[in-house]
């Protein structure tokens, strides 16, 4: 028999050699697995165990059937050529599970020539075979589907499935169920698929009980609750949505009560957001409104100012007399006759629209309807785009408003175009002798009005809109009359 220098025999020799190297790759290996075992047990702040030796040479990914290994290699962040740390595969770890496909992930590392390669074995969640809604009778499907991105044949996400819950919820609240529950289960069908059942419980729906207007000295209740949205639940309130709850009108309510101090005069009111108290047995809805009203304003001075075009009769006197209360068409007239060189009527009967006069109440629609009035004056010279700002400027000590007309006139624009759309089956030619506006006139305001109201006067259309929009050059607006 053949022996060694140290009188061993050779083959045993040998295989001695092959189970020390052997046992030291195992020491190794579990040496990581407890660096790696402690790194998950310790707390957050526990000190960071020094790098195992190692470095990877490859990183496979198994376990994974519809779910590409791409898509759990882009979420590991360890590279070939790096160093294997507890730290680092605690870090990609985490990131697998990130991604919400997996309900398990076990990572592996084995000895290699020349490292270590990194094994991650991934259990894939179940797939979506179907999504259904149970038990809702008040809210269309339709509505509450489309709140929902959970889809079939896609991987269940349950982090997903509870926000699509939180939208249903959401969703019961706003159309005044606050009183409904929602709930996501799980019907596995086969090993692999589930399908995902929405239960709904809708149960009654809040009423308004009572909305109050706190701090309204001035304005009587009255005066606001005919605008408002929101409106208490009477009796009967079951039988129909009366008195329904709506979050998203609330802010509308506010705005409402502003207008109408706004039209008493009362520039300086605030409004608070208004306060929500839900019933200790959550069916009844009491709202508060805080109104701070302010002293009511009169008008101060009146004038405009601006882009004015003497030749065409955009002055600032014939300005004030719309001001003033005259009728557009009477101050267009005016300047018809002095272009004609005609006579002025013998017996004038004009009709007073709305004015603004020192001393005045101030009230905001008279305010908007004279600023309209202006834009119509202007619109009928060609500028279709002509910008009019009310400049109010109070006076607090005295309570007055001085009202400046500021007056962008714009460019003067020409028709263009003038399409017909959804007159089946009505003739074009029937619409067009009704539009008394032609392709390539001067724009004017008041002959598209016209051509609505003769539209209209047909009784062909349910709707007409004669819908303005830039045509191919600057000073070009082409129009589409849409009939119903």
């Amino acid at each position: 028999m053949l022996r060694g220098p140290d009188g061993a025999p050779g083959p045993r020799r040998h295989e001695e050699n092959e189970g020390q190297v052997q046992r030291r790759a195992i020491h190794v290996f579990v040496a990581v697995l407890v660096a790696f075992v402690l790194a998950f047990s310790a707390p957050a702040t526990a000190e960071v165990p020094e790098p195992a030796d190692g470095v990877v040479r490859s990183v496979k990914v198994v376990g994974n059937r519809r779910i590409e290994e791409a898509v759990v290699l882009a979420a590991v962040g360890i590279r070939r050529g790096e160093a294997v740390t507890p730290v680092k595969i605690r870090r990609d770890l985490q990131a697998i599970y990130a991604t919400g496909f997996f309900e398990d992930v076990i990572v592996s590392v084995e000895s290699v020539e020349g490292g270590v390669e990194l094994r991650f074995e991934v259990v894939e969640k179940p797939a979506v075979r179907e999504v259904r809604i149970d038990g809702n009778k008040k809210i269309n499907e339709d509505d509450i589907r489309e709140q929902l991105d959970v889809r079939s044949f896609t991987v269940l996400n349950e982090a997903r499935i509870k926000e699509n819950v939180i939208r249903i919820r959401d969703l019961y609240v706003e159309k005044g169920f606050y009183l409904a529950e929602v709930d996501a289960q799980y019907e596995a069908v086969g090993t692999d698929q589930v399908d995902v059942v929405f239960k709904v419980v809708e149960n009654r729906k809040v009423v308004v009980q009572r909305i109050d207007l706190v701090g309204n000295e001035k304005v009587a209740d009255r005066k606001i609750r005919r605008f408002l949205r929101t409106k208490r639940a009477g009796p009967l309130s079951f039988l129909g949505s009366g008195g329904t709850f709506r979050r998203e009108l609330l802010e509308q309510d506010r705005e409402i009560i502003r207008q109408v101090y706004l039209e008493e005069g009362h520039l300086d009111a605030q409004v608070d957001p208004p306060k929500i108290y839900l019933s200790p047995d959550k069916r009844y809805i009491f709202i508060s409104f805080a109104i701070s009203e302010g002293e009511p304003y009169t008008v101060g001075t009146v004038d405009v100012a601006g882009d004015f075009v003497s030749e065409e009769g955009l002055t600032r006197d014939n300005a004030l007399q719309i001001v003033a209360g005259r009728q557009v068409t009477d101050v267009q007239e005016d300047l018809w006759r002095e272009a004609e060189g005609k006579a002025d009527r013998l017996f004038r009967f004009e009709t007073r629209g709305a004015k603004l006069q020192t001393g005045e109440k101030f009230v905001g629609t008279t305010m908007f309807r004279v600023l309209s009035n202006l834009e119509a004056l202007w619109s009928d010279q060609g500028y279709a785009f002509v910008n009019i700002i009310p400049d109010v400027q109070q006076d607090r000590d005295s309570h007055t408003a001085d009202i400046t007309f500021r007056i962008e006139k714009g460019e003067k624009v020409k028709v263009g175009r003038i399409d017909i759309v959804g007159n089946d089956p009505t003739f074009d030619k029937v619409v067009r002798r009704e539009i008394q506006i032609n392709e390539g006139d001067t724009y004017r305001g008041s002959l598209v009005r016209a051509s609505k109201a003769r539209l209209l006067r047909l009784g062909f259309f349910e709707n007409v809109d004669l819908a303005p929009k830039k045509g191919d050059g600057p000073d070009v607006l082409d129009l589409t009359a849409k009939v119903t």
